[in-house]
């Protein structure tokens, strides 16, 4: 509406502009003598034409965009503040902790940062926020309490004692932790961290009950006098063989509480979960869950705050379509606040977040060897698709709640077969009738009563997705030639598929009972991590149990990552989404008019136009000349300015031409901008520096004199010339 009354005002002033044209060119001229009406005339002519080129500039220059180049030009506005936010001395560094943080540094800051400069580390303040906001509520419980519960929580637990690290636990990934701490343990106080080793994370208080003691956690209103501040650890953790008394934790299990129901009660009160103006009603479809109204978090439908877009609290809708809360794998969770070190966690979780194990390890699984990496293809010469081979996980899938699972809803929306069956029915296609096409009748979604199975997909079709509104996603593939999605998705989704079902029980040939039919593994076998990164252009990221653990590599891989999570993780503060990776909305219901703003609508460079003359002369009902044009996105002035005074719907609202060429370009950008900036940011040697921090804030908020701890020395021997913040330079 507003570009309708925009224009509207446009054309009111061009109409007096005309009425005044005319008045001057006869009213004015015929009051002259002859000669000196032509100059004036001829100057007149010149004025306008000035005033037409004014004109039509303005109008391009008002001409909307396509949504995901606002996204991306706002991308790297953010990147630049970063950036630009960079510090590259000690007493810089320290100088922009105490202004963020509001607290001298901890004890042993200054090794730490000589530790990360001697590592090539970009040091930026803001990379470490997620420690803070971890850490944040454990200042209000007392230390000895912290100490004891570290005593208490699991088995899986290291123990930093006389400058070495002992393990206690067996699982694979404390190994793989192990490495990483022996990297600076020489430099590490007394000290006790109890790891999760679960994919889940384990910690969700509600949030009345941490908002009552955050008051505690604040950092003092000014800070402490150098003179005053303590700069040795006085330690005080037991050894694992003393006896204390072990403050008891309930842990729940599979009981029949729901997790969603715990997860709303650590939202924040004003959130759509918690406040209780949205309740999931696991009754209905999954694709009646789905608004067709735009998110706070987006953008005209795209993804425009990706914090807010991975927090469920905002997004209602995820409890009845992520498999974490409809029937999570493990439900192992307190609501007592301990310390827990988790690779993950979600907004309602009070785990602290500690890069993950797969991340460090090299296993072949989630990581490209520098050897294969050399066999990368060039860009242009990698495939046009999207691939994706993974089980089917995301929880404990069963007859009753598969179509909730997020895997699932993503195969199903890429799989051109059942897209092909989800078009053909009224209930999931909102386009249709409108095209005149025969439609079949497919009420009957639900799984039966008596839990049979159908015979074939066309026999009940389960309410997996729907197509996303074309109020919110105008899409030309089903304007254009083609006229169904189904086709189009056939060109470059065709290379994803489950290659295990994990189900809840199997027949006798060892066929999942309830999915096997509608999901092939058949031509579907694993593929390699170098082979998926190094052959495809688009890498789709989506969670399982917990995070994929495949991200890093997709972002360092040259190829675009796009990325679906309700997941925390150590690094996400490093990466700005449209610029190292592609934001998708976990509903997926953005992810058709992500793939056509990149790869357009598969039709070519070339399109074939129809004219109105006939083939023969002799028979006007012959079928008509066609000819053949080159298509391009902006063809001209002369075009550009026809398309916006008369372009369709979807040419007002995203400013593209209908036929889309896609946009190869920009997704190779970001391939690389990741791909670079991962080289500085995502290193292992990243993940060291990130532990390390959190080991030395971690160890401070665990001792008694935590309130006089901190590092001064910048303070107390501050040189008479302050050196200024710089900006990190040679970042691409």
């Amino acid at each position: 509406m507003k570009h309708f009354f925009s224009r509207l005002s446009s054309f009111r002033a061009a109409s007096s502009a005309t009425q005044g044209y005319h008045y001057a060119y006869t009213y004015i001229g015929n009051k002259i003598p002859t000669r000196g009406a032509r100059i004036f005339r001829y100057w007149l002519h010149i004025l306008v034409f000035i005033a037409l080129c004014e004109v039509t500039s303005l109008f391009l220059q008002r001409a909307p965009v396509h949504p995901i180049d606002t996204l991306i030009t706002n991308a790297h506005h953010e990147f630049n503040r970063l950036v630009d936010s960079a510090t590259t001395s000690l007493e810089d560094t320290a100088a922009v902790y105490r202004e963020r943080r509001g607290r001298h540094p901890p004890p042993g800051f200054d090794e730490w940062y000589e530790f990360a400069k001697n590592r090539d580390a970009v040091i930026v303040e803001e990379f470490w926020d997620q420690i803070y906001d971890d850490l944040r509520p454990f200042w209000a419980v007392e230390p000895q309490e912290l100490r004891n519960l570290t005593r208490r929580v699991e088995a899986n637990t290291f123990h930093f004692r006389n400058q070495n690290v002992t393990k206690y636990g067996d699982h694979f990934w404390m190994d793989a932790w192990k490495g990483m701490m022996e990297e600076f343990m020489e430099k590490m106080p007394e000290l006790d961290v109890n790891m999760n080793i679960m994919d889940e994370p384990r910690v969700m208080v509600p949030w009345e009950t941490v908002e009552r003691i955050l008051h505690l956690s604040e950092p003092p209103k000014t800070l402490l006098e150098p003179q005053n501040v303590v700069s040795d650890f006085s330690g005080g953790f037991h050894e694992p063989s003393d006896k204390v008394l072990e403050p008891h934790i309930e842990f729940m299990g599979g009981g029949p509480l729901p997790i969603w129901e715990i997860f709303q009660a650590s939202c924040p009160p004003d959130s759509p979960a918690h406040s209780g103006s949205w309740h999931v009603d696991l009754s209905l479809e999954p694709p009646e869950l789905i608004s067709r109204y735009p998110s706070p978090y987006s953008y005209k439908g795209f993804v425009s705050n990706w914090t807010m877009a991975t927090n469920p609290c905002y997004q209602p809708t995820l409890g009845g379509l992520h498999g974490h809360f409809v029937q999570p794998l493990r439900k192992s969770t307190t609501a007592q606040l301990i310390p827990i070190f988790s690779s993950t966690k979600h907004a309602a979780n009070n785990d602290i977040v500690f890069p993950a194990a797969m991340y460090y390890a090299n296993w072949p699984l989630f990581e490209v060897s520098a050897e294969d990496a050399k066999k990368e293809l060039p860009w242009k010469e990698k495939k046009t698709e999207m691939i994706w081979r993974g089980t089917a996980s995301g929880g404990v899938n069963t007859i009753d709640n598969w179509w909730r699972f997020q895997r699932h809803r993503f195969i199903s929306m890429i799989n051109s077969t059942w897209v092909a069956h989800v078009e053909a029915c009224p209930q999931s296609n909102p386009l249709l009738n409108k095209k005149g096409q025969q439609v079949e009748d497919c009420k009957d979604w639900l799984p039966r009563a008596d839990h049979s199975t159908p015979e074939s997909m066309t026999d009940s079709l389960p309410p997996v997705f729907s197509i996303p509104d074309p109020r919110m996603y105008p899409l030309d593939i089903v304007r254009g030639p083609h006229k169904d999605l189904a086709p189009w998705t056939k060109l470059w989704g065709s290379d994803t598929g489950f290659n295990h079902l994990q189900c809840s029980y199997f027949d006798a040939n060892g066929t999942c009972s309830y999915t096997g039919m509608y999901y092939s593994l058949s031509g579907h076998d694993m593929v390699s991590m170098a082979d998926m990164v190094n052959k495809f252009k688009f890498l789709p990221d989506i969670d399982g149990n917990s995070f994929s653990g495949r991200y890093r590599a997709f972002v360092l891989s040259g190829s675009v990552p796009l990325k679906a999570t309700i997941f925390k993780e150590w690094h996400d503060k490093r990466l700005v989404p449209w610029l190292h990776f592609v934001p998708l909305d976990n509903t997926f219901s953005d992810l058709y008019s992500v793939m056509e703003y990149f790869l357009g609508d598969g039709l070519g460079p070339t399109v074939t136009i129809p004219t109105s003359t006939p083939t023969d002369p002799n028979d006007p009902n012959s079928p008509k000349k066609t000819i053949t044009k080159q298509r391009s996105e902006s063809s001209g002035l002369l075009s550009r300015l026809h398309r916006w005074l008369y372009g369709n719907y979807k040419e007002r609202y995203w400013g593209l031409p209908s036929g889309s060429l896609g946009h190869d370009e920009e997704a190779h950008e970001i391939a690389e901008n990741g791909r670079e900036w991962g080289k500085k940011v995502l290193r292992k040697q990243d993940m060291t520096i990130y532990a390390y921090r959190l080991m030395l804030e971690w160890a401070r908020v665990a001792d008694d004199r935590r309130e006089e701890l901190g590092w001064v020395g910048d303070l107390v021997n501050k040189p008479k010339e302050e050196k200024k913040k710089g900006k990190v330079l040679g970042i691409f």
